[in-house]
């Protein structure tokens, strides 16, 4: 019988098959494979997670900013006294202002004055509005018993108490509401994702037009 027959022969009579010390190792890498690729999975759903949870949190922000600086663009209160009634650092509101509101019916559009407030309270960005009770223009006069009651959330999870910036007219910071002709809000919130919290911070800024004279 030639070389190759014998060795062919032998290993057709080899039946010793897979050792156990070979099985527990193959075991052993298939499950360290299998723990990787878990681990790898739930990394990326729990980032896609806490991406789309950040992406709300700034559009959440940036609903409740934005309008916010286009009101105060437009401040105005038809008088020599400024559009901006009060300011604060701290406590509630944080500004309280004044700008145009018109309703239109038909061809007939009424000229309203909103007066508008911003706090922060509870970790939520509020906002509280009322409209005038007369239209056309000064002196305004305004619902009974209108000090800002009626607070609506923009935004949850803030964690700055002090979001606003109020500067005058030669970009120093000011506290007196009548010389406030800039005007800039940093709000900071976050998101909790299995306990972990991820921060967004989104600023915006605004001047006001020259105050009526």
């Amino acid at each position: 019988m030639s070389l190759i027959g014998r060795t062919l022969s032998s290993i057709g009579r080899d039946e010793r098959g897979t050792s156990l010390v070979e099985m527990l190792v193959v075991c052993v890498f298939v499950g360290l494979l299998a723990t990787a690729f878990s681990m790898l999975f739930s990394s990326t759903i729990r980032h896609s997670t806490e991406i789309g949870n950040q992406k709300d949190l700034e559009t959440q922000m940036r609903a409740g900013l934005d309008p916010m600086i286009r009101d105060l663009r437009q401040a105005y209160s038809g008088t020599a006294t400024s559009p901006v009634e009060t300011i604060a650092a701290t406590g509630t509101p944080l500004i309280t202002f004044t700008t145009p509101d018109r309703s239109c019916v038909g061809a007939t559009c009424a000229f309203y004055l909103r007066r508008i407030s911003y706090r922060v309270s509870g970790g939520n960005f509020q906002r509280a509005s009322y409209t005038s009770t007369n239209t056309g223009g000064p002196p305004w006069t305004w619902p009974s018993g209108s000090a800002p009651s009626n607070w609506v959330t923009l935004v949850s999870g803030v964690t700055n108490t002090t979001p606003f910036t109020f500067l005058d007219s030669t970009g120093a910071t000011t506290t007196v509401a009548a010389n406030v002709r800039n005007f800039s809000a940093t709000l900071t919130a976050t998101t909790l994702n299995g306990g972990a919290s991820r921060a967004t911070t989104y600023s915006v800024s605004a001047s006001l037009r020259v105050t009526d004279q």
